[in-house]
């Protein structure tokens, strides 16, 4: 396991630039005519933009429309290993990404989703997601995005995306760090919402004990 001192070090010296269509494969999520037709006992899932949670893994559990489709939407499929951006926004920091985790073989995207398929052994998703995530990478996205209101991606713009991409291991050690960082600042928001709900019921009582 790389110190700090160590990732720094690497990540100064050992950086280089590369396009992401080097990387992945880059495609679009599939384009409904219209509203997504929701039906409860449809063969498929979608993931919309509402879906999406920064650094936050889709997975099984997460709750999903269902709709029916034939073979349309085959190449907008999703699997386990995807990066998943979102990629219409209204404010810099709107293009949130996020890793696919287990979610079976019934999932599709809608258009609003880039689907980021990893074929280089050089990056990780879990790293990827995070990049895309970071002040840098939203910086960047919203450089490229097209519009004044609602801005948008396109894909050949991302496929043209530029990233710096350190080693295996040191990707592992970020991935890792960033991971126990959001666990603190969850578990930190959970005391804070606790102290609060505390707060919030002594000032009852005392407001109940000086009425009487």
């Amino acid at each position: 396991m790389l110190d700090t001192q160590e990732i720094l070090q690497y990540a100064r010296y050992i950086l280089m630039d590369i396009q992401l269509s080097q990387l992945a494969g880059v495609t679009s999520g599939y384009a409904f005519r219209g509203a997504i037709p929701v039906k409860d006992s449809g063969g498929f899932r979608v993931v919309q933009a509402k879906n999406i949670i920064s650094d936050e893994p889709l997975t099984a559990e997460t709750p999903l429309s269902r709709t029916s489709m034939g073979e349309m939407g085959a190449g907008a499929r999703v699997k386990s290993g995807d990066v998943l951006l979102v990629t219409r926004g209204t404010l810099q920091g709107g293009f949130k990404a996020t890793i696919c985790g287990e979610i079976g073989e019934d999932v599709i995207a809608a258009s609003s989703i880039c689907i980021i398929r990893i074929t280089d052994k050089r990056i990780l998703p879990g790293f990827l997601a995070s990049f895309l995530n970071s002040k840098t990478g939203q910086e960047r996205l919203s450089r490229m995005a097209i519009g004044t209101v609602i801005r948008s991606l396109l894909m050949r713009q991302l496929r043209e995306f530029e990233m710096t991409i350190p080693p295996l291991e040191v990707q592992q050690a970020l991935i890792g760090l960033k991971t126990g960082v959001d666990a603190q600042a969850k578990l930190l928001q959970k005391r804070i919402g606790l102290v609060k709900k505390i707060g919030e019921n002594a000032m009852l009582q005392i407001i109940e004990n000086t009425s009487l």
